[in-house]
């Protein structure tokens, strides 16, 4: 009976105390864009979504700028999130639209 006691101990503890497995990657590969998309995660987490927003505006700026598809589409899921935490469904909806459009062009010119 001990054994089986000690073996559910390890096996349940067993992963305390050792070093944290690294968080997946996200598709935003740009080293900018990603300590801009954490910055605007910890205002989102904080409740102060009006600072978020601000934060997820200046990463997809820098996403646009580098065309990257996989940014674009994060950053602007997370800065609609934002907006509908304010209260702006409008505005979390032409985000939406806005990056829709814009990855429908991309996937288009991709295809042609």
């Amino acid at each position: 009976m001990r054994r089986a006691a000690a073996l559910v101990a390890v096996l349940l503890f067993g992963g305390c105390g050792g070093s944290p497995t690294p968080a997946p990657p996200t598709p935003a590969s740009d080293k900018q864009i990603e300590s801009t998309l954490s910055l605007a995660r910890f205002a989102f987490c904080e409740g102060r979504y009006d600072r978020a927003e601000e934060i997820y505006g200046r990463a997809l700026e820098r996403a646009r700028e580098r065309d990257d598809p996989d940014a674009i589409a994060l950053v602007s899921y997370e800065l609609s999130a934002a907006r509908l935490r304010l209260g702006d469904a409008k505005g979390a909806l032409g985000i939406a639209e806005r990056a829709s459009d814009q990855l429908g062009d991309d996937a288009a010119a991709a295809d042609a």
